[in-house]
């Protein structure tokens, strides 16, 4: 809070003086298309979204199935094909995984978000959605590529 002097030197009054501004030409109204586009929240899709196009395959699946659950993986998985059931229904993306010698199934799931997802986006889909975080503590505080985990 300002002193008196201050205040008034700042902020002189008014004095009835005001002058206020007028429209030469009354304004137009302007209609607002409403957007057509979704938000769904789930943290690993807004996390391989974003990530997807910035960095190699190899590391986004490494620090993807490291850091996050593999019911979050799986759940993710669900959600991604209910929110493009249309495109991706007949697509070896709904084959639930199980885990072999060469990967475990929640990496085989990861890496088929990641193709579902440049399968909508080569539909140009993908822009109707926007997945986005709430809860920031789950999703890594890194990119991929700022790891050490290279793959051999």
């Amino acid at each position: 809070m300002l002193c008196p002097d201050c205040e008034k030197h700042r902020f002189p009054p008014n004095n009835g003086n005001a002058r206020s501004a007028k429209l030469s030409k009354p304004l137009k109204q302007v209609a607002v298309e409403k957007s057509e586009k979704r938000l769904v929240i789930n943290e690993l899709l807004a996390y391989v979204v974003y990530y997807r196009d910035r960095c190699s395959r190899s590391p986004l699946l490494k620090v993807g199935s490291g850091f996050f659950s593999a019911a979050e993986i799986a759940n993710a998985k669900k959600c991604l094909l209910s929110e493009f059931d249309g495109h991706l229904s007949n697509t070896v993306f709904l084959t639930e995984r199980r885990c072999s010698s060469t990967r475990s199934a929640p990496e085989a799931e990861l890496d088929d978000i990641i193709g579902a997802l440049d399968q909508v986006d080569s539909a140009n889909v993908l822009s109707n959605v926007t997945f986005v975080a709430v809860d920031l503590s789950r999703m890594p505080g890194y990119g991929p590529e700022e790891t050490n985990m290279y793959h051999c």
